[in-house]
């Protein structure tokens, strides 16, 4: 019998994937290709990808610690990510109205062409992962004797 937290960790994992799944998408749809630091987050969407779904569909211990520790290097491009967005539409914002206030530089880092905050949705999948993979009862499990 599935008991509900295996139920709801059954749940984390699949919007994990379908969310690693759908930033895959959008990054093939918008060329995300152009300049090698956009290849970062294609190559760091592939081995979550990878990671999570094993992680997901055979969990042991080995496929566990993958699942926590891409997701936690995810976490980190992630926010990598958030920062080259945001630094693309400021430069850009500075370039095109150099003249611009504060306040008018601030709306256009946040709002400008780069999606500033896209690369939050990989911060989510990550957490999503590791929230399934806490007290995992495959990586509690003592490995087998001989083994």
């Amino acid at each position: 019998m599935t008991s509900t937290e295996d139920r709801l960790r059954g749940v984390l994992w699949a919007v994990a994937v379908a969310t690693y799944l759908g930033a895959a998408v959008e990054l093939v749809l918008v060329e995300h290709w152009a300049e090698w630091q956009q290849w970062i987050s294609l190559v760091a969407v592939a081995v979550a990808l990878a990671a999570t779904a094993s992680g997901w569909r055979a969990p042991s211990a080995g496929t566990l610690r993958a699942a926590r520790v891409v997701s936690l290097a995810v976490l980190a491009v992630s926010v990598v990510g958030v920062g080259f967005h945001l630094w693309g539409n400021f430069e850009f914002s500075h370039e095109v109205s150099p003249g611009d206030s504060a306040s008018e530089r601030a709306w256009d880092t946040l709002s400008g062409g780069n999606p500033a905050f896209a690369p939050g949705m990989l911060a989510i999948a990550a957490a999503l992962a590791l929230a399934a993979a806490w007290r995992h009862p495959a990586a509690l499990r003592a490995p087998a004797a001989g083994g």
